[in-house]
C-alpha cells in the first residue's frame, strides 16, 4: 500500500513539475512580448527626437546650393539609420514621415522635377537651389516616427533570454522549495507515527504499572516529583529568557542612540560635500571663461564674416555685436530659428509676435521688445528711426539675466 501511494505521489509530482515549467515559459514569453511593446512606445519618442535633431544636418551645403533640401534630408536619415547602434541592435523598423506646413511630403523623398535648378547654360543653378533651400528651412515641418522592434534581433533575443533565465531560476527555486516541504511533511508524518507508537507503548506500560504493588506507586511518585522538577526548571528558563530580553531591549536603545548620532554626522558630511561641489562648480566656470577667452582670436574672422552676411542680407536690420556673439553660442537649429526672426524683422516686422516689452535703458529711453524662438530662445530688439530695427542681443533662457543686465546699461 505504501509503495502504491509513493508511485502515485511521484506521478503527480512529475505532472505538476511539467505544468509549472510550461507556465513559467508562457509567462516569460508574455513578459517578453509586453517588454517589446513598451520599448516600442519608448523608442518611438526617443527616435522622434533623434530624427528631429539629425534630419537637417549641416546647413552649409544647403545655403551654398550644393544639394537639394529633400536630398539632404534623405541622405541624413539614411546615414543616421545606417550608423545608429539601437537600430542594428534591435533590428529596429522605423516608419518615418516628414511633411511641410502645407502638407507636402519631405521624407520619404520621391523623384519629382524641381523648377529653376538649371540656368540658361543648362548647368546646376546653385543660387536657385540655395534660395529654395532657404525657403524650406524657414518653413515649419512635422515629423512622425513609428518604431517596431523585430522579434528576430539580438536585443529581442537577449530580453527573451533574460525572462527565460528568470523563469528557469524561479521554477528551480519553487521546485526545490516544494521538494523540501514534501520531505518535511513526510518526516513529520513518520515522526507522528513513531510518537503514536510510543504513546501506545507508554499506555501499555502504564496499565502494567497500575497492576503492580506499592513499589510501582512509589515509582509513580518519583515520576511526579520529576515532573515538578521539570516545571521548576521551565520556570527558571523562562525567568532567564526574560532577563536576556530585558538586556536586549537596553542594547537596542543604545543602538538607536548610536544610529541617531551617526545620522547627524552623516548630515554634516553631506553639507560639507555640497559646499565642496559648489566650490568645484565655481572653479569649472572660471576655467570655461578662461578657455573661451583663449578661443576668441580664432573665431574673430568667422564673426566678421557673419556680421557682413547679416548686413548684406537684411538691409533694414542693424545687428548689435552683442547679438552676434549670442548668435554664435546657439546650436544649429536655434540659429536657424533666430535668423528667421531677423528675416521677419527685415521684411515684415508687423508680423513678429512680441512676448513683452522691456523697460528702457539708462541713456536711451526707447522701449525694447522680447521675442521667443526655438522653445527657450530669446531675442531683444528696438525700433529706430526710418523704419529700421536694431537687434540688441540674442540668447536663451539661461542667459536671460545677463542679457537683461546688458539692456539696462544701454
Amino acid at each position: 500500500m505504501y509503495k502504491l501511494s509513493s508511485n502515485l505521489e511521484k506521478s503527480n509530482d512529475s505532472g505538476l513539475v511539467i505544468k509549472y515549467l510550461l507556465l513559467a515559459i508562457l509567462i516569460a514569453f508574455l513578459c517578453h512580448s509586453g517588454s517589446l511593446n513598451l520599448m516600442d512606445m519608448y523608442l518611438g519618442s526617443v527616435y522622434q527626437e533623434k530624427i528631429e535633431n539629425h534630419y537637417i544636418g549641416n546647413t552649409k551645403l544647403l545655403f551654398e546650393g550644393s544639394i537639394r533640401f529633400q536630398d539632404a534630408v534623405n541622405q541624413n536619415i539614411k546615414r543616421f539609420l545606417n550608423h545608429d547602434r539601437g537600430v542594428k541592435f534591435f533590428n529596429l523598423k522605423l516608419n518615418i514621415l516628414i511633411t511641410s506646413e502645407n502638407g507636402d511630403i519631405v521624407y520619404p523623398a520621391y523623384d519629382s522635377p524641381v523648377p529653376d535648378i538649371k540656368g540658361n547654360s543648362g548647368l546646376w543653378d546653385s543660387a536657385a537651389i540655395a534660395r529654395e533651400n532657404f525657403k524650406l528651412l524657414h518653413e515649419s515641418r512635422r515629423v512622425f516616427v513609428v518604431t517596431r522592434i523585430s522579434y528576430i534581433s539580438l536585443g529581442s533575443g537577449l530580453i527573451l533570454f533574460f525572462y527565460l533565465s528568470i523563469a528557469f531560476i524561479s521554477f528551480t527555486l519553487i521546485k526545490r522549495n516544494r521538494e523540501k516541504n514534501i520531505k518535511k511533511y513526510r518526516f513529520q508524518g513518520k515522526m507522528i507515527l513513531k510518537l503514536k507508537e510510543e504513546e501506545r507503548q507508554l499506555r501499555a506500560e502504564e496499565e502494567k504499572l497500575k497492576k503492580k504493588n506499592e513499589q510501582s506507586r512509589q515509582a509513580l511518585k518519583n515520576i511526579e516529583q520529576q515532573r515538578r522538577d521539570l516545571v521548576d526548571s521551565l520556570k527558571a528558563v523562562r525567568a532567564e529568557q526574560s532577563e536576556k530580553l530585558r538586556k536586549a531591549n537596553i542594547n537596542e536603545d543604545e543602538m538607536i542612540y548610536e544610529i541617531e548620532r551617526l545620522e547627524k554626522k552623516l548630515d554634516n558630511n553631506i553639507a560639507l560635500q555640497k559646499a565642496k561641489e559648489e566650490e568645484i562648480e565655481t572653479l569649472k566656470q572660471q576655467v570655461d571663461k578662461y578657455e573661451r577667452r583663449k578661443g576668441k582670436r580664432g573665431k574673430r574672422r568667422t564673426f566678421d564674416l557673419v556680421e557682413k552676411r547679416f548686413a548684406a542680407l537684411y538691409k533694414n536690420v542693424d545687428m548689435n555685436r552683442r547679438a552676434l556673439a549670442g548668435f554664435f553660442e546657439l546650436n544649429d537649429n536655434q540659429q536657424i530659428k533666430a535668423e528667421e526672426i531677423v528675416h521677419q524683422l527685415d521684411q515684415e516686422p508687423d508680423k513678429v509676435i512680441v512676448k513683452r516689452k522691456v523697460f528702457s535703458g539708462k541713456k536711451d529711453k526707447n522701449t525694447s521688445f522680447e521675442v521667443l524662438f526655438a522653445y527657450n530662445g530669446r531675442l531683444y530688439f528696438r525700433n529706430l528711426e526710418g523704419n529700421r530695427v536694431e537687434v540688441l542681443t540674442i540668447g536663451t533662457k539661461n542667459t536671460q539675466d545677463r542679457d537683461m543686465e546688458f539692456i539696462h546699461q544701454l
